[in-house]
């Protein structure tokens, strides 16, 4: 079954801790307490350990769509994270907020199209400021792409100025010792042919350029 396993030697042996967990799609350490770790389950939602993965329980209240691909903790406030749904079914899909830790879950980004949120970033100083990557269906759709919140999640908008027509985008990374770069990377498209994609954000995602080089 579906298992997450941890290893305190350097990776030498790894031991099982925590067997048919679901599919695990995401994993986030706490920067401050390093023992404190979450994963992202496709099938059970959200899991923590406290103790360095040696075992875990069940962090799902307030969590009403537990298909969760995306997991992102703020680095200057650990307490606070973002966790986001895929979109294969159900209702209450989107991004949800924890502001402590995992006791419980705010469902909050009614704004973002009804599509997977693929990954998540979480600005290095500003636990309210956070970015998620949609990704686009089989048909284009202008809608999905790169989505930012300044409060927390409370409302998102759309961040695609230079964007190109492939939004099938699959991870989002904020450069963690300046705020104002942020990173994202696309999927290839079939219909109409369209490479794998990389774009860059000098200004917290106001506008992106394509990495061409």
């Amino acid at each position: 079954g579906v298992q997450l396993v941890h290893a305190q030697d350097g990776q030498l042996t790894w031991t099982q801790n925590l067997s048919n967990g679901g599919r695990v799609f995401a994993m986030a350490i706490n920067p401050a307490t390093p023992a404190i770790i979450y994963s992202a389950g496709l099938d059970s939602g959200v899991y923590k350990t406290t103790n360095a993965g040696v075992s875990w329980f069940a962090v799902n209240t307030g969590l009403t769509y537990i298909k969760v691909q995306a997991l992102a903790i703020s680095p200057s406030n650990p307490n606070v994270l973002y966790a986001g749904t895929d979109h294969l079914g159900g209702v209450n899909k989107g991004v949800y907020v924890t502001t402590n830790a995992g006791t419980s879950w705010t469902l909050t980004g009614s704004a973002l199209p009804d599509s997977g949120i693929q990954s998540l970033a979480v600005d290095p100083s500003d636990p309210n400021v956070a970015y998620a990557a949609v990704f686009d269906g089989v048909v284009p759709n202008p809608i999905n792409g790169l989505y930012k919140t300044t409060n927390a999640g409370a409302t998102w908008f759309a961040d695609t100025a230079g964007l190109g027509l492939n939004r099938r985008f699959l991870c989002v990374a904020v450069n963690p010792f300046n705020r104002n770069t942020v990173y994202a990377g696309t999927s290839f498209m079939t219909a109409p042919a369209t490479p794998e994609k990389i774009y860059k954000s000098v200004n917290g995602g106001n506008t992106w350029t394509e990495i061409t080089n």
